[in-house]
């Protein structure tokens, strides 16, 4: 598995390729999350597009790292996930807690939308 990870707009955007399933794979990706979080960048994007497979390791990491990101105050948000890890997600019922959107893109115009009624509201 190899992870990417860059900023964009304040927002971090972390690219995972290959399988998810296990360590030493979710420890990169724990510590891609909390880099993004020491460096106040608390809206975290991870994108799926080239996962091919994800295990109950790899989907606990994920949630841990939701998890991590909500308590510090931020929007954790999956992009571009598979048909077979949208089927674990249900499976999982986690569809209803993580937020999922078909790329990048979307979950991006999602956080400007949202950042944007927060500024409206205060």
């Amino acid at each position: 598995m190899k992870i990417e990870s860059k900023q964009e707009n304040n927002v971090g955007i972390i690219h995972i390729k290959g399988k998810l399933i296990g360590a030493p794979e979710t420890d990169d990706l724990h510590e891609c999350v909390d880099k993004f979080l020491h460096q106040q960048i608390k809206q975290v994007i991870i994108d799926l597009k080239d996962v091919e497979w994800m295990g109950s390791v790899g989907l606990g990491a994920l949630m841990r790292d939701l998890v991590t990101v909500c308590h510090a105050g931020g929007e954790f948000l999956v992009a571009n996930p598979s048909d077979k890890v949208m089927n674990l997600f249900k499976i999982t019922k986690l569809s209803g807690v993580v937020k999922t959107f078909p790329g990048v893109k979307e979950a991006m115009q999602y956080l400007n939308k949202h950042h944007e009624q927060g500024l409206k509201n205060n």
